[in-house]
């Protein structure tokens, strides 16, 4: 009987642990966040704050900051930013101040393959370092040390009119002092090829890189598309002029056309230039098959 009052108390005792660890108030998981030197625990808290209620406008901000000037994670911070903006709770402006700063610090950086085509759109696994400028702002630098230890955004995002595939690394730190003898960058792949390479406001040219007989691409549909597949003997094409391209695997004999997510278009199916052209040839066949069977038997009677 004693270990069953004991089992019960245990029991009872884990049950109320555990209804109060799921009601924990947001707003003091926030002051706990607020006072942590723990960048990792401070993020877990904001964001178990969050989970309890998704709007907490402080907690969205808090969590931006940190991701922002601790971790380099600014697509997650321009995420939680502009969350608190839709909101409509950002009355000090502290939302749309990071933003705008965000604009100005931070640019895309296209980087082509121009001796490589692909299949498909993806991203390259591979090691690579990021030798900055020494003007860099300590976040910008953070934000280097982030693109560095996530391969994954070494993504092929599109490809240009020659059909050469684009790299985007996105949020790519910006040199604000053009004027300083090592503002320049270099980009240090697998460890065998530098490629050096000026980001500023006024210079923002693609950087032309080579492809590594090492290299795999992974197979990722970039953020922000839908890929259609069909057969090659088709092919597809948007009812107005939206973003799309399209990219041929000939082993598979499949065309992937990448369109814009947010399009709201119908797909027009139609045969492909050379099942158009196959269609006609047959048909000639035939008419002309039938052409001298009609004279055959013309010339029998």
């Amino acid at each position: 009987m004693q270990r069953t009052v004991r089992w019960l108390c245990t029991t009872m005792s884990a049950m109320i642990f555990v209804t109060t660890q799921a009601i924990a108030d947001p707003d003091e998981l926030v002051q706990k966040a607020r006072i942590t030197q723990v960048t990792i625990e401070k993020q877990r808290l904001l964001r178990s704050a969050l989970a309890e209620n998704p709007q907490h406008s402080e907690a969205l901000i808090l969590l931006g900051e940190s991701q922002y000037y601790e971790t380099g994670d600014i697509r997650g911070a321009v995420e939680n930013f502009n969350k608190v903006i839709a909101l409509g709770q950002d009355e000090n402006g502290y939302a749309s101040g990071y933003l705008e700063e965000i604009g100005i610090l931070f640019k895309p950086l296209q980087i082509k393959l121009i001796d490589r085509r692909v299949s498909a759109l993806g991203y390259i696994d591979v090691a690579y370092r990021i030798r900055a400028p020494r003007s860099l702002q300590d976040h910008q630098k953070i934000r280097l040390k982030y693109l560095e230890e996530h391969a994954s955004e070494f993504q092929i995002n599109t490809i240009d009119k020659e059909g050469r595939p684009v790299f985007k690394l996105a949020f790519f730190p910006v040199v604000m002092n053009p004027g300083d003898q090592y503002s320049n960058y270099a980009i240090v792949v697998g460890n065998k090829r530098r490629y050096r390479f000026d980001f500023t406001q006024d210079v923002q040219d693609p950087v032309e890189i080579r492809w590594e007989e090492e290299w795999t691409l992974i197979e990722r549909v970039p953020a922000g598309l839908v890929k259609v597949e069909h057969p090659m003997i088709y092919t597809i094409e948007p009812d107005r002029d939206v973003m799309h391209f399209a990219l041929d695997d000939s082993l598979r004999k499949i065309e992937g056309r990448y369109i814009a997510a947010d399009a709201n278009v119908q797909l027009v199916l139609r045969d492909s230039e050379q099942k158009d052209k196959e269609r006609h040839y047959n048909l000639a066949v035939k008419i002309v098959m039938g052409v001298a069977a009609l004279i055959g038997l013309i010339g029998t009677r």
